[in-house]
């Protein structure tokens, strides 16, 4: 019988590959903000932004896209770059963590959970300072993401063999 990964399980597996995707789309998403924010020293972003969002139809859309295009252009080019080297550092994060559940190691579970639990005070207080429906999705997602782990660590835990030494009682 071939063994298992570190934290393998069938019935589970699908829900660790759908949050390994999850966290490659993050870094995707993360990539592109800051290979966007870098070349905003050289180029016209907030034309960019425009033409690229020219794709997408529907005035709902053109909005979002018009005032993420005034936002990156009311932007100073230190504050770019800094958004740039974040997006990259945090990309690097979720790479490390996507990858790893996807591998279905436990480490991974271990690091997504401290990862997303250190952010969520910051999505908090942007759902309440800065409330769109995608902030709260995505806090919602995460809050899901991180109670699924928390559980599924917890019942490994308590599934695995204890690994203190029986005590025998001496013989007098």
């Amino acid at each position: 019988m071939a063994t298992q990964p570190e934290g393998h399980s069938e019935s589970s597996g699908a829900a660790l590959v759908a949050i390994g995707v999850f966290k490659l789309v993050k870094v995707a998403l993360l990539v592109a903000l800051g290979v966007m924010a870098f070349k905003s020293q050289k180029e016209d972003i907030p034309a960019l932004v425009m033409h690229w969002g020219s794709a997408y139809t529907g005035p709902a859309v053109q909005r979002l896209v018009a005032l993420f295009a005034g936002k990156v252009a009311e932007t100073d080019p230190r504050k770019m770059q800094e958004l740039g080297i974040a997006a990259f550092a945090y990309a690097a994060v979720f790479t490390v963590e996507g990858v790893g559940l996807l591998m279905r190691r436990r480490w991974a579970e271990y690091l997504t959970i401290g990862v997303t639990a250190s952010l969520l005070p910051f999505e908090i207080y942007e759902c309440i300072h800065h409330f769109t429906a995608t902030k709260v999705a995505t806090l919602v997602v995460n809050v899901a993401v991180l109670v699924y782990l928390f559980w599924r660590v917890r019942h490994h835990e308590s599934r695995k063999p204890s690994r203190r030494p029986h005590h025998r009682p001496a013989h007098a």
